[in-house]
C-alpha cells in the first residue's frame, strides 16, 4: 500500500489534521482486516516529493500510525504528475520494500484538494500498466476528471470525492472493501486469520444474515413484489448452508413477523421457496424499533442458529419504505453492542433519516430514489453483504487516540 497524500498549500494546518486522522483510521482498519499481511508507505508531494516512509520502513504497524500522528504539514504547489513518478522511481522496488517479485498485489491511494499542476496521465498509465491498483480521493476543489484519469477500472470503486476534509472518514469502510476487493482479485488474499466453525470447515466466507422487511402500508400492495424479488436476487448469489451463510427473515409493521430464522432451512432452494411465499401484510404503523429488539433479542441467538460465539459476523440488511412509527433507539443500541453490522436501504426520502441512524456507518445506506429504482439496488447492496462474508468489512472503531 502507497499513500500519496497532497500536502499543498492549499489544505492549510487544520484540513491537514483531518487528513492525518483519516490515514491513521484507515490504516488501522486495514491492519485489522489484513494484519501483518498488508505493508505500508506514504509520500508527502506538493511542489517537491518527499517520502515519509518505505515499505520496509516499520516491522509493524504501530511504528506507521506511530510516524503518522507525528507527521508535520509541509506545504507547496500541487505536482501530483511529479508525486506519481516520484513514487514509480523512488518506491517500487524491491530495495524499497515491493512484493511485487513475490505476487503481491501493489496498491496506490492518492489523496489530492485540487487541480494538479502537472500532467497526471502519463505516470499514471505506467502504473496501471504495471498491475498497480490505483485509487483516487478527491476533497474539495479535485477536479473529477483528473481523479477518473489516475484511478483504475471500474471507477466507481476507485474514484472517491468528497466536499470537505471533515467527510473523508465517512469513506473509509468503502475505501476498505474496495482495496481488499482490489487485493483479493488480483491473487492476494487480505484476509489473515481464518476462525474454526462447527462442520470442519472455517468461518471464513460465512455469516449470520437478517432481512428485516418494512411489510407496512409505506410499501403497500403493488410494490411489495418489487421487494421479494430483490431479496430474491440477494439469496441467489448468496452460499446458503449450514457452514456458510444463514439467512433469517422477518417482516414489520405495528409488529415484528419472524417469517423463518437462520437455522429454519439448510439450503438456498428452500430459503427461496420460503421467500416466494411472503405475502403482503399491510398496517398503518411501521414499529422499526420494535423490530430491531426482535431482531437482537431473537433472530441472532445461539438458539435461533447465531453463529457469534463462534467468531461468525453478523449482519442486518433493513428495506424500509417510510419512516417509523416508534423509536429505534433501544434496538439499535443492542445491535450495536452486540457488533452486528446493519445496512439500511431507504425507499424514497422519509426512511432515510431512520436508516442512517441504525447503520453501522453512513456509507451503509443505499437509498433507493423511488421503488421503480428497487430492481437495481442489489448491485449495489451486494458489494456490502459479501465483503462482511468474506473478512473485508468489518465493524469500523472511530479514531479515539490522542494526537
Amino acid at each position: 500500500m502507497y499513500f500519496l497524500v497532497d500536502s499543498s498549500w492549499s489544505m492549510g494546518e487544520e484540513n491537514f489534521e483531518h487528513v492525518r486522522h483519516f490515514l491513521y483510521s484507515l490504516i488501522q482498519s486495514l491492519h485489522q482486516v489484513g494484519g501483518d499481511r498488508f505493508k505500508f508507505a506514504l509520500v508527502q508531494y506538493n511542489s517537491k516529493p518527499q517520502t515519509e516512509f518505505l515499505l520496509n520502513g516499520y516491522p509493524t504497524t504501530q511504528g506507521v500510525l506511530a510516524h503518522i500522528k507525528t507527521m508535520s504539514y509541509r506545504g507547496g504547489g500541487t505536482r501530483t504528475g511529479l508525486g506519481l513518478n516520484f513514487l514509480i522511481h523512488t518506491h517500487l522496488s524491491a530495495a524499497s520494500g515491493s512484493r511485487a517479485a513475490d505476487g503481491a498485489a501493489q496498491v496506490v491511494v492518492v489523496l489530492t484538494d485540487g487541480r494538479s499542476q502537472d500532467d497526471v496521465v502519463e505516470p499514471a498509465q505506467v502504473l496501471r500498466l504495471a498491475g498497480v491498483e490505483m485509487f483516487a480521493v478527491g476533497v474539495q476543489d479535485a477536479v473529477d476528471s483528473e481523479l477518473r484519469d489516475m484511478a483504475s477500472q471500474p471507477h466507481d470503486t476507485h474514484v472517491f470525492s468528497v466536499d470537505s476534509f471533515l467527510i473523508l472518514r465517512d469513506i473509509i469502510q468503502e475505501l476498505v472493501v474496495g482495496i481488499c476487493g482490489a487485493v483479493t482479485q488480483s491473487g492476494g488474499a487480505p484476509v489473515a486469520n481464518e476462525a474454526p466453525v462447527a462442520g470442519g470447515g472455517t468461518a471464513q466466507d460465512s455469516a449470520d444474515l437478517v432481512l428485516l422487511i418494512d411489510g407496512s402500508l409505506n410499501v403497500g400492495a403493488a410494490n411489495f413484489p418489487v421487494v421479494r424479488d430483490l431479496v430474491l436476487r440477494i439469496i441467489e448469489s448468496l452460499d446458503v448452508g449450514r457452514d456458510a451463510v444463514r439467512v433469517a427473515l422477518a417482516l414489520y409493521n405495528s409488529n415484528p413477523d419472524i417469517k423463518f430464522y437462520l437455522n429454519s432451512f439448510d439450503s438456498k432452494s428452500s430459503v427461496l421457496d420460503a421467500v416466494k411465499g411472503l405475502t403482503y401484510a399491510g398496517g398503518d404503523e411501521s414499529n422499526l424499533g420494535l423490530a430491531l429488539e426482535e431482531v437482537a433479542e431473537s433472530l441472532l441467538s445461539e438458539t435461533a442458529g447465531g453463529r457469534a460465539d463462534e467468531g461468525v459476523p453478523q449482519m442486518l440488511v433493513v428495506i424500509s419504505a417510510g419512516p417509523s412509527t416508534d423509536d429505534t433507539g433501544a434496538g439499535d443500541r443492542a445491535l450495536k453492542r452486540a457488533g452486528v453490522i446493519t445496512i439500511g436501504m431507504p425507499i424514497g426520502d422519509t426512511a432515510a433519516a431512520d436508516l442512517e441512524a441504525v447503520a453501522t456507518d453512513r456509507s451503509f445506506v443505499l437509498s433507493a430514489p423511488d421503488f421503480r429504482a428497487v430492481a437495481s439496488m442489489g448491485d449495489q447492496l451486494l458489494p456490502y453483504i459479501h465483503g462482511v462474508i468474506q473478512r473485508t468489512i468489518i465493524v469500523h472503531n472511530e479514531f479515539t487516540e490522542g494526537m
